[in-house]
């Protein structure tokens, strides 16, 4: 945890096991619902931090895959950070940046995800498509030889009534 009160953050470091998911599916919300006291940012940071370490434990190659997850209060609003890196092959990272590019590009968040959930038949890139649709983060990617780090933020006002925590 930061020692600074308008910021928290907590980074993981996790072989490429699925099964860890669902149980850091569970602190994040768990923190989010006492650090932010807000539903709707919570659902947003729990959704976003599943796909990506979906994404990054599914994709990795070897060694583990890295997460970190800031929540920031910024005067009234909420700033949201959520990275993860690994290692991914090749032919993965020229997808991974195909769909990158296409989220950046994409005016209509909604309408831009519908049309990926048509066009992949395996599920490749629905998770990155959920986190830019439904959780609202602007996603890029830092591409070095053989890792990745994606990066999701945004920022969010609390909804009204949220208590300030």
């Amino acid at each position: 945890m930061n020692a600074d009160k308008t910021s928290t953050a907590f980074e993981l470091s996790v072989w490429p096991d699925p099964t860890i998911i669902a149980s850091v599916r569970r602190f994040v919300a768990e923190l989010c619902g006492r650090v932010l006291a807000d539903g709707d940012i919570t659902a947003r940071v729990v959704v976003a931090t599943h796909e990506l370490l979906d994404n990054a434990v599914r994709y990795a190659t070897r060694d583990a895959s890295r997460i970190r997850v800031e929540l920031h209060h910024l005067g009234g609003d909420v700033g949201v950070v959520i990275v993860t890196k690994n290692r991914l092959d090749e032919d993965r990272g020229r997808e991974l940046r195909r769909l990158l590019d296409e989220m950046k590009a994409s005016s209509d968040r909604c309408a831009y995800y519908s049309a990926l959930m048509r066009r992949v038949a395996d599920g490749a890139g629905l998770g990155l498509g959920r986190v830019h649709a439904e959780a609202g983060l602007d996603l890029s990617g830092r591409f070095e030889e053989d890792s990745v780090l994606i990066r999701a933020e945004g920022r969010f006002a609390p909804t009204k009534g949220a208590a300030r925590r």
